[in-house]
């Protein structure tokens, strides 16, 4: 099926609406192939008939979560729908379209560039043919995804999947000769032959026909561009990418042309931009460096990048396979400072933004993705303080995305995925660097810090433990990363339930971090926090009351009642009342942080479910029957954190107790 038959196709079913058996559509196929361009064309046509059309990038979880909160505004969602999608929660893409079907909303969703399928997932990790999801066989509104992953099991059978590939060499034809309708040609020779020296590849033609249509173009004729194209050095034993020499070849006569009209700034602009995510839009800085607007209208017209005009600043992407060609040449030549200056670009984004602050949390998830992508294809080129920055910057991005995961209290949300990934890339790109080289110990202690998380202790004990040996001896016991990873190893003896051992090591860190932070730091109100658990898991509930009440004084203070280190300290406090036999002030307590945890979370968010548990087992205390409250609480807890979650499970000892205190009390 050619693309015009494509786009007719979908613009005839997108107009009916939809039925159960063509509601989503997948445009599968290699980069280059047109899959973006299909979907552009038939949002074009939905918008002309005045129908919404909402364009999601697909490309990773953060973005993804961007653009489906962005819908969410502009329909004006309820808060509770927009929390549990920024917080993460599996039940999210359930209650979003269960939204948009109650607003009976007319519109075209198109997901682009969903080349790793799972993002696409409730989860984040099972596949999307499972249609419990962002898309879904019942949706109400229409869907189109674009992807390079081809396989049908993957989508489910319940999508109509289209393959994309090569165009024939007539259509090719033609489309070289629409895109450059002044190029002569009378004999057809000349466009047939371009095209297929440019193998039917859609971008490669729409490089090549917007250039030669462009005023900046050194060749009048299809022969002569293709006669360029041969006698150009496109260094196509360096690139193992599909179709990515022809592609290079284009790009570089485009690139020759715009120097030779003044713009001598586009080739470096161009590898600059490529440094980074090329799906995710360019930073601020970047766009507004070096003058940079006669270069990005430069660059536009001859089709290397995409600019989207938004508020403040453009938004502009790259093809994938164009930053992966430009990838190769900053590999191959002496173009290090380039991926140098990105870095620096990036740092300089990031210099205002603290990872704790929730008002920079989106930033950072902004930056993620550009980090990510410097670390996995450039840290071989860096000198030593250029990694070193970039790996400091990504420890920064990888705790941010943590700390929101965290204040979310969800236990498998996209942004603790996607800060384990970025420091699995970290990690890569840190063994470069010596193996007790300060940064090197750090990404050592992150990667240990996964392994915690996915489960595996025994590993993670042995892991941390050598990395705080090598941190005593290079860092010192003070130095501030240090006092990092002693605060990891605690962490650890709290998960194996290892109460008193995490009581002595906490004590002696916070008397550390007294010295380094001060006794009000942040910091050390957390780890008194953490102390007083140990203490209060070994039955010390009294003394564990008596740590968190000074520290909620304090968090109140410097923080707010309603941060979430100041939650969570809340709880603790209500938690380890109730335990000292304070019944009365514990309940009180409880129900003004519940009070509070529903206004500003929500109530089916976790932190508000721990606290209605420390409620209804303060009431069975009182001689109230809470059985069904806490059917409710775990009906909940079990369905979205699951049932061996160490909240769900602390939840089920509350039940058990406040069950044996209600008998013994009607007994």
């Amino acid at each position: 099926m050619g693309r015009d038959d494509l786009v007719a196709e979908l613009t005839k079913a997108v107009e009916r609406r939809r039925d159960r058996s063509t509601g989503v559509w997948v445009l599968a196929g290699l980069g280059g192939m047109g899959k973006s361009t299909v979907a552009l064309r038939v949002a074009a046509e939905a918008k002309r008939r005045g129908q919404t059309v909402w364009w999601v990038n697909a490309g990773d979880p953060a973005t993804l979560q961007g653009g489906l909160l962005e819908i969410l505004r502009q329909t004006e969602a309820p808060a509770d729908v927009l929390r549990q999608l920024r917080d993460g929660r599996p039940t999210a893409s359930a209650l979003f379209w269960q939204f948009l079907a109650s607003r009976g909303t007319r519109a075209l969703l198109i997901f682009d560039n969903a080349d790793t399928p799972s993002v696409l997932s409730s989860d984040g990790h099972s596949a999307p043919g499972d249609g419990d999801g962002w898309i879904r066989p019942d949706a109400s509104i229409p869907t189109i995804v674009t992807t390079r992953a081809t396989n049908p099991r993957v989508w489910g059978d319940w999508v109509a999947l289209r393959r994309l590939g090569a165009l024939p060499d007539d259509r090719a034809a033609d489309l070289l000769r629409r895109l450059a309708p002044d190029v002569s040609d009378s004999s057809g020779i000349g466009a047939l032959s371009l095209a297929r020296r440019l193998g039917g590849m859609p971008l490669a033609l729409r490089l090549a026909g917007t250039y030669l249509a462009s005023p900046f173009s050194r060749w009048g004729t299809f022969d002569s561009y293709r006669t360029a194209l041969d006698t150009t050095d496109t260094a196509l034993a360096e690139l193992d990418l599909e179709s990515a020499g022809l592609i290079t070849s284009t790009w570089e006569l485009s690139l020759d042309s715009l120097t030779a009209r003044g713009i001598d700034q586009a080739r470096p602009f161009l590898y600059l931009l490529a440094c980074f995510d090329p799906l995710t839009p360019a930073i601020t800085q970047v766009l507004t460096s070096r003058d940079a607007g006669e270069i990005l209208r430069g660059l536009a017209e001859v089709a290397l990048i995409d600019v989207v005009s938004t508020p403040g600043s453009p938004a502009v992407t790259l093809h994938p396979v164009v930053a992966d060609a430009c990838r190769v040449r900053l590999r191959g030549g002496n173009h290090y400072e380039l991926i140098r200056e990105a870095i620096g670009y990036l740092v300089a984004a990031a210099d205002a933004l603290d990872p704790e602050r929730a008002d920079d949390w989106l930033a950072w998830e902004r930056l993620v993705p550009h980090i990510a992508a410097i670390a996995s294809w450039a840290a071989p080129q860096l000198n030593e303080p250029s990694l070193v920055a970039l790996l400091e910057l990504g420890r920064k991005a990888s705790v941010a995305l943590w700390t929101k995961s965290s204040a979310a209290l969800w236990g498998s949300g996209g942004h603790r995925n996607a800060s384990d990934d970025l420091i699995r890339s970290l990690g890569a790109a840190a063994s470069l660097l010596g193996e007790e080289h300060p940064s090197r110990i750090m990404a050592r202690y992150q990667s240990a810090v996964v392994l915690l998380r996915s489960g595996a202790h025994a590993q993670t004990g042995a892991a941390l433990e050598t990395v705080l040996d090598d941190a005593l001896r290079v860092l010192g016991p003070r130095h501030r990363d240090t006092l990092v990873i002693r605060d990891g190893l605690c962490g650890l003896y709290l998960v194996q339930e290892r109460f008193a051992e995490a009581e002595g090591a906490y004590r002696s860190l916070i008397a550390d971090q007294e010295i380094v932070f001060g006794r009000e730091d942040p910091t050390t109100l957390a780890t008194r926090i953490d102390l007083a658990w140990s203490m209060g898991m070994q039955g010390r509930y009294a003394e564990a009351a008596e740590i968190c009440a000074a520290v909620v004084d304090i968090d109140c203070q410097i923080l707010s009642p309603e941060h979430h280190r100041t939650l969570d300290a809340r709880s603790d406090l209500a938690r380890w009342l109730l335990g000292a036999g304070q019944i009365g002030e514990a309940h009180a307590h409880a129900a003004d942080l519940l009070a509070d945890t529903d206004r500003v979370l929500g109530p089916h968010h976790p932190m508000s479910l721990l606290t209605r548990a420390v409620l209804a087992k303060a009431q069975a205390a009182n001689g109230h029957d809470t059985e069904a409250t806490f059917t409710k609480i775990l009906t909940t807890m079990d369905r979205d954190l699951g049932p061996h979650d160490y909240r769900t499970v602390l939840v089920r000892h509350d039940r058990a107790e406040a069950r044996a205190v209600f008998a013994a009390r009607r007994g």
